[in-house]
């Protein structure tokens, strides 16, 4: 019995190598942990930077608004691309998105970092897709 070294998800599709489908299946859980790990930790936000209630909720909305149009007008351009490379330029430029947080001072600085992964994280799921 021989080990298959690539994967084919459908007949349509190119033949992915393992190590390919592990990137794209781990690179949607990492979309998904950064898009919800905020929810938990925005109370915290409120009290370190002074946020009012408005604020806090844009903290979610500003990276919902970009999901929201993003899909339709990637959709056509990523048809043209390699799948993989733009997985892989997304997830480093969302780490460094994510990272950005952790040395943001102000409020604004934290919505500029959400709105830029709420930009990213389409970039990853319709590559995905």
């Amino acid at each position: 019995m021989t080990k298959s070294k690539s994967v084919k998800l459908s007949r349509d599709q190119q033949t992915l190598s393992k190590l390919e489908l592990h990137t794209l299946l781990s690179s949607v859980a990492f979309c998904y942990c950064v898009l919800y790990s905020p929810q938990v930790i925005i109370n915290q936000w409120i009290s370190e930077y002074e946020l009012s209630t408005a604020v806090a909720s844009a903290l979610v909305y500003i990276t919902l608004l970009p999901m929201s149009f993003a899909p339709l007008s990637y959709g056509y351009f990523f048809s043209q691309q390699d799948t993989t490379k733009l997985v892989n330029v997304s997830l480093i430029m969302l780490a460094i998105a994510t990272s950005s947080l952790t040395f943001a001072t102000n409020s604004t600085w934290i919505l500029i970092s959400r709105f830029l992964q709420g930009l990213l994280l389409p970039v990853i799921m319709t590559s995905v897709m």
